[in-house]
C-alpha cells in the first residue's frame, strides 16, 4: 500500500517522486495512533465579508463557517445539508435538483424571481467570491461553506438582503496530499471523489491541484433521480514571494430529473404516500457547465498588494421538466378544484439554453498608521454581466388525479405545437459596474471601525429586442464599530443597505422600481483563546422595499415592504477535548408591514423559532460516534398564507473509525438520517400552492475515506 501510495502521489505531482523516498523497515514508525480531528482543527479565523482579511472576531456582521470536517462528519451531498447547520437559514426547493436550492436567509430568497424571466429562478450563490446562478455546487471539491448574513451589495454588488452563501473549494497546497472517497447508500445513492495537491517542481514554485467526482442518486420519490460528474483542475506559479498567477479550470455534467414535490390540499400539504411525484418528463433535464478562472496577487510593497481576478463561465441547458400546476393555464380554472387533478405542462421549457457569465475584478489592498490609529484598507473595480438565451416553449400535457396518478406514458417536448413564449433575441442580462472602499480602522483600547461605500451602475433586463433595460444608480454604505472589551470577546454594531436591480416590467411596460433594503445588526462574538470554539449572537432588524410578486405571472406587480426581525446565536468548536459540537438558534419574525392587499402577512417558509445541535465525541482514540437533531416550526407554505408546512425535528446519528492501512489514515463511517422516521416538509414555493418539498425518510449510508 504504502508504494501504491507513492506511486499514486509521484503521478498526480512529479516532485513528489524526487523529494521523497519510500522509509526503510527501520524508519517506519510500529505504533501508530491516529486521533479524530475536532471540528476546530478547520475553524476560519477570516472570511469573505471583508476585502481586508479582517478576522471574524473583529467584522462587525454574522458570519459562520461550516468546515469541512463537519461536511465530513454529516455526510453532506447538498449546499442545503451544509447551511443546515447555520442559524437563520431554510430553504424552498430550487428548479434545477436538489444540487441547486433555493435557500432563505433571515426571511428572504437567496435570488430574486425577477433576476430571470419567470417563476423558475435559479439559485444563486457564490464559488470562491464570484456571484453565480444555475451552476451546480460540488460539495465533493469543497473546503468550507460561507453564510454571511444581512445585506452585502458593499462587498458583492446585487445582492439579496438576508445575506449570501459562498462556497470555498480546496485551496492548492505544496506539500503533496491525495484522498479518496467512496459512498453508497440507499435510494441508489452512489458517490466516488479524489482529491490531490501538491508542487509539480522541487522548489515549490509551481502547485496544481486536481480533483473529481462522480454522484448519481435515485430517490425516495417516484421518477427522480440525479446525476452529477465534475473536475476541478489548479494551477499557480510563484516566480517570487511577492507575485502568485492561478488558474482555475471548472467543469460539471449534471443531468436530474426534478422534484416539484405535493400540492396543499386545503391548509396542509396533500395526505399522499411519500413517493407520489408528478414529475415524469420522458427526457432528463442537463445542465453542462464550464469556468475558467484567472487569479493574480503581485506584492505593491511590504504593505500593500493587488489582486485581479477575470471569470468566465458558460453553461448548455436543456430545460425540459414536467411541471404540475392546479391552474390551467389556457381557460384560468382550477384544475384541481373541478377534477381533483393538477393540470401539468413544459414550463418555460428551454430545450437548447445558453448561459454566459463573466466578471473582472481588480482590489488593491493595504494598511497604514496615521498617528494613533491604524488602517487596513481596500478598494477596486468590478465588472459583472450574466446572459440567458434560448426558446421558451409552453406545452400543454394531460393531467393527473392527485391522489392516484397514472404515470409513465408523458410524451417529450415537441417544439412544433408547442407555444413560443418568447424568442432567441429576448434579452435577458444582468450587469453592473462597481467601485468600492473599505476602511478597517484599529483605534486602540479595543476599539475598531468598519467604513465602506459601493457605488454601483446597473443594468438589467428580460424583454423583448428593442426595450430598454431598467438602470439605477445605487450607493451602498456600511458602518460597524466594534468593541473588544475582553480578550476574545467583542460587542458590535453594523449598518447596511443593499440594491437588487428589478428586471421585470407592470402590465403597461413600465420598469419595476427597483428593490432595496436595510439592516441594522448589534451582536456579541466570542472566541476561546486556543481558538477552538467561537459563538456568535446577534439581533437585526431588516426591511426590504418594492419586492416584486410572481403571483399573476406574466403580469409582475411591487408588493410593498417587509420587514425581518430576529435574534440568532451560532456555535461551533471544542467543548472537551473529545466532544466537539455546531449548534444554532433562531427566532425570525417576518412579515410583510407595507402593503396594499397582505400588510401583517408572513413571509413564506420563515419558521418563528428554528434550531439545531449536532455532536461528535471520541468514545475510543480512533473511534467516534456522533449525531444531532434539526428543528424547523411550523410556517406558511406561499405569501398568502394559505397553507401551513407543519413544524418537525429530526435526527441523524453516525459512527466513524480510523485505521492505518499501509501508512494511508483510513475511516469507515455510517451515516443514518431522520432516525426515527419522521415525515416532514422542508419548503415551498412561495408563489404557488402544488409545489411543497417532502423531507428525507430514514435513510442510511456507508463511506470509505482515504488520505495519504
Amino acid at each position: 500500500m504504502t508504494n501504491f501510495r507513492l506511486a499514486a502521489l509521484a503521478a498526480f505531482f512529479p516532485a513528489y517522486a524526487h523529494a521523497t523516498e519510500a522509509p526503510t523497515t527501520a524508519d517506519r514508525p510500529q505504533d501508530i495512533i491516529v486521533t479524530a480531528p475536532p471540528y476546530s482543527t478547520t475553524i476560519a479565523t477570516t472570511s469573505s465579508a471583508s476585502k481586508t482579511s479582517q478576522t471574524i472576531l473583529l467584522t462587525p456582521q454574522s458570519v459562520q463557517v461550516i468546515p469541512l470536517q463537519v461536511l465530513l462528519d454529516q455526510n453532506a451531498i447538498t449546499l442545503t445539508d451544509a447551511v443546515r447547520n447555520v442559524a437563520g437559514v431554510s430553504s424552498d426547493f430550487g428548479f434545477n435538483g436538489s444540487t441547486e436550492p433555493l435557500l432563505i436567509l433571515r426571511g428572504f430568497p437567496s435570488t430574486s424571481m425577477t433576476a430571470q424571466g419567470s417563476m423558475l429562478g435559479s439559485a444563486t450563490y457564490y464559488l470562491d467570491g464570484t456571484r453565480v446562478k444555475g451552476i451546480t455546487v460540488n460539495i465533493a471539491n469543497v473546503e468550507a461553506v460561507e453564510v454571511i448574513k444581512g445585506p452585502n451589495s458593499v462587498l458583492f454588488g446585487r445582492a439579496e438582503p438576508g445575506g449570501l452563501v459562498n462556497v470555498r473549494y480546496r485551496p492548492l497546497t505544496a506539500k503533496p496530499t491525495f484522498d479518496f472517497e467512496q459512498t453508497i447508500g440507499q435510494y441508489d445513492l452512489f458517490r466516488t471523489s479524489a482529491h490531490g495537491s501538491g508542487k509539480l517542481d522541487s522548489d515549490g514554485k509551481v502547485l496544481a491541484g486536481l480533483s473529481a467526482s462522480y454522484l448519481t442518486s435515485g430517490s425516495y420519490r417516484d421518477y427522480i433521480k440525479e446525476r452529477l460528474g465534475s473536475i476541478n483542475a489548479s494551477l499557480a506559479w510563484l516566480p517570487s514571494s511577492e507575485t502568485r498567477i492561478a488558474f482555475t479550470f471548472d467543469y460539471s455534467d449534471h443531468r436530474f430529473r426534478n422534484d416539484y414535490g405535493i400540492p396543499a390540499v386545503g391548509a396542509r400539504p396533500a395526505d399522499v404516500p411519500i413517493s407520489t411525484a408528478y414529475n415524469d418528463a420522458p427526457v432528463l433535464p442537463r445542465n453542462v457547465s464550464q469556468s475558467y478562472r484567472v487569479d493574480i496577487s503581485q506584492g505593491l510593497s511590504a504593505d500593500w498588494k493587488l489582486k485581479l481576478r477575470g471569470v468566465h463561465v458558460r453553461a448548455d441547458t436543456r430545460d425540459v421538466d414536467v411541471v404540475p400546476y392546479r391552474v390551467d393555464l389556457l381557460t384560468g380554472n382550477d384544475c384541481f378544484a373541478a377534477n381533483g387533478e393538477l393540470c401539468r405542462y413544459y414550463y418555460y421549457a428551454r430545450p437548447d439554453g445558453h448561459y454566459k457569465l463573466d466578471q473582472i475584478t481588480a482590489d488593491v489592498t493595504g494598511s497604514l498608521t496615521t498617528g494613533p490609529i491604524s488602517h487596513k484598507l481596500a478598494f477596486g473595480f468590478e465588472w459583472y454581466r450574466d446572459d440567458r438565451r434560448g426558446l421558451s416553449y409552453l406545452q400543454q400535457l394531460a393531467p393527473v388525479n392527485v391522489f392516484n396518478p397514472v404515470l409513465g406514458n408523458t410524451p417529450p417536448l415537441s417544439t412544433d405545437p408547442a407555444l413560443l413564449l418568447d424568442t432567441q433575441n429576448t434579452q435577458d442580462r444582468n450587469q453592473w459596474t462597481s467601485v468600492f472602499g473599505e476602511d478597517q480602522i484599529d483605534f486602540g483600547s479595543g476599539i475598531h471601525a468598519v467604513v465602506a461605500l459601493r457605488h454601483d451602475w446597473t443594468s438589467a433586463i428580460y424583454a423583448a429586442p428593442g426595450v430598454a433595460p431598467n438602470k439605477v444608480e445605487f450607493t451602498s454604505p456600511r458602518l460597524g464599530l466594534v468593541w473588544e472589551f475582553a480578550a476574545d470577546h467583542t460587542f458590535y454594531g453594523q449598518f447596511q443597505r443593499s440594491l437588487a436591480t428589478n428586471n421585470g416590467r407592470l402590465f403597461d411596460g413600465t420598469p419595476l422600481a427597483p428593490e432595496k433594503a436595510r439592516q441594522f445588526e448589534i451582536g456579541y462574538k466570542f472566541q476561546s483563546a486556543n481558538g477552538k470554539l467561537t459563538a456568535t449572537l446577534a439581533a437585526f432588524d431588516l426591511v426590504k422595499t418594492n419586492r416584486a410578486d410572481y403571483t399573476l405571472f406574466p403580469i409582475i406587480r411591487t408588493i410593498g415592504r417587509a420587514r425581518s426581525r430576529g435574534i440568532e446565536i451560532d456555535l461551533i468548536g471544542d467543548l472537551t477535548p473529545k466532544l466537539s459540537v455546531v449548534g444554532a438558534y433562531a427566532y425570525t419574525d417576518a412579515k410583510v408591514d407595507e402593503a396594499t392587499l397582505s400588510n401583517g402577512l408572513t413571509l413564506a417558509n420563515v419558521p418563528r423559532h428554528a434550531a439545531s445541535l449536532s455532536g461528535r465525541y471520541a468514545v475510543i482514540t480512533n473511534g467516534l460516534i456522533g449525531g444531532g437533531f434539526y428543528y424547523q416550526g411550523a410556517r406558511y407554505g406561499d405569501i398568502g398564507n394559505t397553507f401551513t408546512l407543519p413544524g418537525y425535528v429530526r435526527f441523524d446519528a453516525f459512527t466513524a473509525y480510523r485505521f492505518i492501512v499501509g501508512g494511508a489514515i483510513a475511516t469507515a463511517q455510517i451515516n443514518l438520517k431522520n432516525v426515527f422516521n419522521k415525515r416532514y416538509f422542508t419548503g415551498s414555493h412561495q408563489f404557488v400552492q402544488d409545489w411543497i418539498q417532502v423531507g428525507q425518510p430514514r435513510t442510511v449510508s456507508a463511506t470509505l475515506r482515504v488520505e495519504l
